[in-house]
């Protein structure tokens, strides 16, 4: 669906210590759902491209931490309240930041990048425990 212009969201949850960072980010001998996404994802865009289309692949990054949307690419000096809203397709976040890629390289620089903007916290379970995926 992604490849017919729909918008896609992969989203983990579960409880602390379940696994949801390995399944979807997986360490780099054995990448998680993410990784293998997007470079499928690019796979399939570059056969169809050759046949007779022309995509453009955009990807934002955000988190839901304590009931507030952060945006994973924004500078983290410089964080902005956002909001969901509802417009003409759909639901969107004004001043989320969206960002073109070309390849899986960039993208998945994107994703590092936020990653390391992600939100992390101690818990009973597991004294580093990521807050978002």
């Amino acid at each position: 669906s992604i490849l017919d212009g729909f918008n896609v969201c992969i989203f983990a949850y579960g409880q602390t210590g379940s696994g949801k960072t390995f399944t979807m980010e997986g360490p780099e001998e054995n990448p998680g759902v993410n990784h293998r996404a997007v470079k499928e994802l690019f796979e399939l865009a570059r056969v169809q491209n050759a046949e007779e289309f022309d995509y453009e692949i955009k990807a934002s990054l955000l988190e839901i931490y304590n009931e507030s949307i952060n945006d994973l690419l924004s500078d983290p000096k410089n964080i902005k309240k956002l909001d969901v809203r509802m417009g003409p397709k759909g639901p969107y976040i004004p001043d989320l930041n969206i960002t073109p890629v070309s390849d899986v390289d960039e993208l998945q620089a994107l994703m590092k990048t936020g990653a390391q903007n992600r939100k992390v916290g101690a818990t009973a379970m597991n004294t580093d425990s990521s807050r978002s995926h």
